[in-house]
């Protein structure tokens, strides 16, 4: 497929090289309150067309949670075959855990996350493990309001586990925290950190193990296309699991690029460029474009 920079993409080009689509879900096909009706119908094309869709999010909560809020939002069910979430492959974590006491750091609406699993949960004083699901208010918090619970981790040595390694999303036209950015703020002051969702492969390994479980064919990764908006996560993970990657500009990275080019329009050239002086560990994207739109 020839570099892309544009509005103008042929589903026949797409579909005539890539049998499987790993699309991201916030900041692709939603903004966490509206879908985006042109990548619903982008993905119904290739989906007509005869490709097999994987949405691969980092929410961190089971994929059944997702599913539902993509119900409630009115997403077609016929543009997606999959669903794998970051708190899918988070569990299998939890599964292991066995009487390890476990501090949940993130909110009540991610508690489906532990739905049917026996954990032995802790308060944070007494926690041997920490899982982290996002800010206990992402709308009001903000990472200071986390300083004293963090040094009390750091002098336990607790290893903090994030499930959702997002930095940030745009939730309408706010920015708000996710866990990755909790987990980064841990980092910073000297803690351990592990991560479960993108950029790291076993999320990948997990949704590839799922689509030829349920397909009569093995896909090869020269047949498979990552579409999202995160460049250290979706960008990123894509390059280091050897998939080719789609970037969509007007996602978490919009406010970024908009205010390194005063608003004005940018070439490939430029966007390379830019790659190459701020994300120079990222393989560049095979296509980009402002919204999905073929």
């Amino acid at each position: 497929m020839r570099d892309i920079f544009s509005n103008n993409i042929e589903i026949t080009e797409i579909i005539s090289k890539y049998k499987v689509i790993l699309c991201d879900v916030w900041g692709v096909l939603h903004n966490g309150k509206d879908l985006f009706e042109n990548a619903v119908e982008s993905l119904l094309k290739y989906s007509k067309s005869g490709g097999y869709i994987v949405l691969i999010t980092n929410a961190p909560r089971p994929s059944i949670d997702v599913i539902k809020q993509l119900n409630q939002m009115g997403l077609n069910k016929n543009c997606y075959n999959l669903i794998v979430s970051s708190g899918d492959v988070t569990r299998f974590w939890l599964q292991s855990l066995n009487k390890t006491s476990l501090y949940h750091l993130g909110p009540e609406r991610d508690k489906s996350i532990f739905l049917d699993l026996d954990i032995n949960f802790s308060n944070s004083k007494n926690c041997q493990s920490v899982l982290c699901t996002g800010l206990y208010n992402d709308e009001t918090d903000v990472l200071d309001d986390y300083n004293d619970l963090m040094n009390l981790f750091l002098s336990k040595k607790i290893v903090m586990h994030c499930a959702n390694p997002d930095l940030t999303v745009i939730r309408g036209d706010k920015t708000i925290l996710c866990a990755g950015s909790l987990a980064e703020y841990y980092a910073n002051k000297g803690g351990q950190v592990k991560y479960f969702g993108k950029p790291f492969e076993y999320i990948y390994e997990f949704a590839i193990k799922e689509v030829n479980k349920n397909n009569n064919f093995k896909v090869k990764k020269s047949e498979i296309l990552a579409i999202g908006d995160g460049l250290k996560t979706d960008i990123l993970g894509a390059g280091n699991f050897g998939i080719d990657s789609f970037f969509i500009i007007n996602g978490v990275h919009k406010n970024e690029l908009n205010k390194r080019y005063n608003n004005n329009i940018f070439t490939q050239e430029d966007f390379n460029n830019y790659m190459l002086e701020f994300y120079p560990d990222i393989k560049l994207p095979i296509a980009t474009q402002e919204k999905l739109e073929w």
